[in-house]
């Protein structure tokens, strides 16, 4: 979180410009952030998978957590914009909670499959 907060205040511009264009953005623009942060999400699916705590996890699951982070990233960034550097060290402090909360369940996701499925 900390290495994403500096990202930010060292390039608030461009991570604004994202913010902004990713949803209300010209069409082409927006696909393409699309499609950048579903590689990214790729990116991350395939460093989780060679992690020891990835074993059993289908390549759908572990896009599905990669997609997961990345998304908090997004989120992050756009929170850390709207808080300014007076906010910053509580966006980043709930932001490390939200992602133990992921890694927490992470853990146990093969636990047992929900009713359903």
């Amino acid at each position: 979180m900390a290495v994403i907060a500096r990202h930010v205040g060292a390039q608030p511009a461009h991570f604004r410009f994202i913010a902004r264009e990713q949803h209300g953005g010209v069409g082409p623009v927006r696909a393409a952030i699309a499609a950048q942060l579903r590689r990214f999400a790729e990116e991350v699916a395939c460093a989780l998978g060679q992690e020891p705590g990835a074993a059993g996890w289908s390549e759908e699951d572990l896009l599905m957590l990669g997609g997961l982070y990345v998304d908090h990233m997004v989120i992050t960034t756009s929170t850390l914009l709207e808080a300014g550097p007076e906010g910053e060290a509580e966006v980043v402090r709930v932001a490390r909670r939200r992602l133990r909360l992921v890694t927490i369940g992470r853990a146990h996701w093969l636990d047992e499959a929900p009713a359903g499925e």
